[in-house]
């Protein structure tokens, strides 16, 4: 029997706290107070974000904030938004195989596997504009920097950000001429490229950036069955932007991009296998899927405020093969045996369009705000096409399936200086959302069926916000904001081969997140400071449940209480060295019981570990080499993410682990070289999994050791 955690929320909260702050604090120790002086003019640059749909300073912004550069990234060798989980304090990531499976979670709140089409906790957001589930975890094109924002989101981002949101800025036209190509070659076949090129066409009118990448990875999965290795990965990206302007007042953006995904990776493998990874199926997996995006940002300064309208359509479609039954995993069952079999073919295209308007207050007004409207609908087709068989006889399905729905929003966010160093900021939504589905289904035994259903919610959220400025450099703030889900509907219904019906929608979420900030500025500027605890209660949260006799995905719901801190800091600690790194706490849990689903009161929440931390290490050295005048550069990072649960039930415990990245390069002014080592000492482990019904953990597993070297050329 399981032994509960016990232990009030209050009291562990404010225990964390501590502990929060003063790990903030080794962090934002110099390394010699004797150097205080000597350090001054060492300072770390401010970072500008548009967390809040508005150019600020972060340390400004009372949220907890996560920011990295596109600097950053390079040196982390990060490439997709998978890959910032191993730098972001309470961030999680979870997936069954292809990146277009993965889904986010931060403390706490998210989907634990994709199952409705456009329903999410954290969205995934490109220059402010959302982008469909399904390619959240995309690759990290020309990006200027990423910025995850934990806590609700929806006052700003919309109902998909309940529990958070990360925002992806890609870099702008430039108004000089520059270009930049990258070549990555690495073991395990690892191929990759990027270029990108911008400048001026039209001096002070126009300008355009091109960027574009490829990338391919072999697979590393022993093919019992057929032989070799599965996992292969191919992938490219393009963009292409303008920005024009053809007054002093008014500016368009305009972005052209496309992307691909091509992989055999398998969904599931059997954690205990003797030749673990391996698979044994009858047919190979494989996943293909392409996106196509197109998006116009007008802005139009009325000196007192900046009308912005953003418009955006994006189309993505899929088809994915997949072998329901591994001969390892499955042994045992039914469909396993000799003469059975389950395998699915699915097609699938999303349509979204977004229409925001905007109106900012301008920058030099006391009170700084905005207000807007938004329009977005979304159209899901689907047509699913599985084959069982038993006892050498055949079975086929099909189900042609369509989810469609519209959402209207408006919002607006105020702050106002209330004097003697506090500000207040208030901001609300309103939102309405409707959905309908649909299902047509026939097989070859001569049933059919069809059904329809839709439905529609309603919410008011928003969150106020009271901070206090200590001195310039230090503030404090208090936030609460309630955050909302709507409703909506499976894509696959399994029970309409039973029922002649397919399932009632699920219900909306509600939470309410409370959350004391603290940001810092010190030691000259040479040193910053961000540290948060919170609380998070939710209602009727949306979980997936593994129907193990359908081998499909259930969406059920149950309340939900997380809390727990996150800090995080970043210090120049000499000239040359800088220290970074991150510690977050989620203790997060279910807080009733939903037998159908085989939630009991005090299971944790999958895929959140309780502890995951990361600090790194960068170190700059001048030098000069054929009269070439350079940095020699050298990165060391560590990540940790203590053990979590890897589906509701809690039957199958995923471990700890811990990753260590190594680098090394020469830095010219043009050109430049570096050698990396991601996950050096091959640390085994898995991002998901979940028990099977003959007892067996089935888990997608993690990375292995990659190394290889890098090689850039700018102008």
């Amino acid at each position: 029997m399981r032994a509960k955690q016990t232990g009030g929320a209050n009291h562990s909260i404010w225990t964390m706290a501590w502990v929060g702050v003063g790990t903030g604090v080794l962090l934002g120790t110099p390394v010699t107070s004797a150097h205080a002086e000597e350090l001054q003019a060492l300072v770390l640059e401010p970072v500008t974000v548009t967390a809040r749909k508005r150019a600020e300073s972060a340390s400004d912004v009372p949220i907890s904030l996560s920011v990295m550069d596109g600097d950053d990234l390079d040196e982390a060798g990060v490439e997709t938004v998978f890959d910032t989980m191993k730098l972001v304090p309470n961030l999680s990531a979870t997936t069954s195989g292809p990146a277009r499976f993965s889904t986010f979670i931060i403390r706490g709140g998210g989907a634990v596997l994709m199952d409705a089409p456009d329903d999410t906790s954290v969205g995934v957001y490109v220059d402010g504009v959302p982008v469909p589930r399904h390619m959240a975890d995309m690759d990290l094109l020309d990006v200027d920097r990423v910025e995850v924002m934990r806590g609700p989101q929806g006052t700003l981002f919309g109902d998909a950000s309940s529990a958070g949101a990360i925002n992806i800025v890609t870099k702008a036209p430039s108004d000089t001429f520059e270009g930049r190509v990258i070549g990555d070659f690495g073991n395990e076949g690892r191929r990759s490229g990027q270029v990108s090129l911008s400048g001026p066409i039209i001096p002070d009118r126009l300008a355009m950036r091109l960027s574009g990448s490829v990338r391919h990875e072999d697979g590393t999965i022993k093919d019992r069955r057929f032989g070799g290795d599965v996992g292969e990965e191919d992938a490219w990206s393009v963009r292409g932007q303008a920005a024009i302007t053809p007054t002093d007042r008014l500016s368009i953006d305009v972005t052209l991009d496309g992307s691909r995904v091509e992989t055999d990776h398998p969904n599931w493998i059997w954690r205990d296998a003797a030749d673990y990874p391996s698979v044994d199926q009858r047919v190979s997996e494989w996943s293909d899927q392409t996106s196509l995006g197109v998006g116009a940002t007008i802005t139009y300064d009325l000196d007192w405020a900046t009308a912005t309208s953003v418009t955006s359509f994006r189309r993505v479609t899929a088809e994915t093969i997949g072998d329901n039954i591994d001969l390892l995993l499955d042994d045992g069952l039914m469909l396993a045996a000799d003469g059975g079999g389950y395998v699915s073919d699915f097609e699938e295209e999303t349509r979204r369009v977004v229409q925001e308007l905007r109106l900012t207050g301008a920058d030099d007004q006391a009170i700084a705000w905005q207000v807007g409207a938004n329009f977005s609908a979304m159209d899901f087709d689907a047509l699913f096409a599985d084959t069982t068989t038993m006892m050498g006889w055949a079975t086929d399905e099909r189900r042609d399936a369509s989810v469609d729905g519209q959402s209207y929003g408006l919002f607006g966010e105020t702050t106002v200086p209330l004097g003697a160093g506090f500000d207040l900021t208030l901001g609300a939504r309103y939102s309405y959302v409707t959905k309908d589905a649909r299902t047509d289904y026939t097989s070859s035994m001569g049933l059919a069926a069809s059904d329809s259903k839709e439905d529609s919610w309603s919410a008011v959220t928003g969150r106020a916000s009271l901070a206090y400025h200590w001195t310039e450099d230090v503030s404090t703030y208090a936030t609460v904001a309630r955050g909302w889900k709507p409703g909506g509907f499976q894509r696959y219904s399994a029970n309409i081969a039973t029922s002649g019906e397919i399932e009632d929608a699920y219900g909306e979420t509600r939470s309410w997140t409370y959350e004391l900030g603290n940001k810092a500025r010190f030691l000259g500027g040479r040193a910053v400071l961000d540290a948060a605890v919170f609380y998070t209660t939710a209602e009727d949260e949306q979980v997936n449940a593994y129907d193990l006799t359908t081998y499909q995905l259930q969406i059920k719901s149950g309340d939900v209480d997380s809390y727990g801190f996150e800090v995080e800091g970043r210090v120049q600690a000499t000239e040359n060295l800088t220290l970074g790194g991150g510690l977050g706490y989620t203790h997060a849990t279910f807080t009733q019981d939903v037998p159908d689903a085989g939630i009991r009161d005090g299971n944790r929440v999958p895929n959140v570990p309780l502890w995951n931390a990361n600090i790194n290490g960068v170190y700059r050295y001048p030098l000069t080499l054929a009269g070439l005048d350079g940095d020699w550069t050298s990165r060391v990072a560590y990540s940790y993410r203590s053990d979590r649960e890897g589906d509701i039930t809690n039957e199958a415990t995923l471990d700890g682990y811990h990753l260590v990245d190594l680098s090394t390069g020469l830095d010219f002014d043009a050109i430049s070289v570096r050698l990396y080592a991601n996950n050096v000492l091959d640390e085994e482990y898995a991002v998901s999994g979940y028990m099977n019904s003959n007892g067996r953990v089935a888990v997608a597993p993690g990375d292995g050791r990659a190394f290889g070297a890098v090689l850039s050329y700018r102008w």
